[in-house]
């Protein structure tokens, strides 16, 4: 989802993930400077579950960014591909472990049968 720029003169594509003014862009840019998860939530107001859930993903992005593009689901998979536990596809893409072993108990059904 993109927002245009209402200005007259240009029509500029804004990317929200990249926006410096949106609230997310705000969080993981106070965390690369030091500040606690608590104290974002603080300073901008919000809930500590969505600082904590934005920096986990901007931080799993970070560690892992050839998988930060592709479909939960299709993450999931890749990182099964390559040995992960549950565990660790859980700690990369912080996605609920129910989830997990829903998609990897398909994606295995879907290797045997064909």
């Amino acid at each position: 989802m993109e927002k245009k720029n209402s200005s007259a003169s240009t029509s500029t594509t804004i990317n929200p993930r990249n926006d410096p003014n949106s609230k997310s862009q705000q969080m993981r840019d106070l965390h690369e400077q030091g500040m606690s998860i608590a104290d974002i939530a603080r300073e901008l107001q919000t809930y500590y579950s969505f600082v904590h859930r934005v920096i986990k993903r901007h931080e799993a992005e970070k560690a892992n960014p050839k998988t930060k593009k592709l479909p939960v689901a299709q993450q999931i998979r890749q990182l099964c591909d390559e040995g992960k536990t549950v565990d660790q596809i859980h700690e990369i893409l912080n996605v609920d472990k129910a989830r997990i072993y829903s998609t990897m108990k398909k994606h295995k059904a879907s290797k045997k049968g064909g």
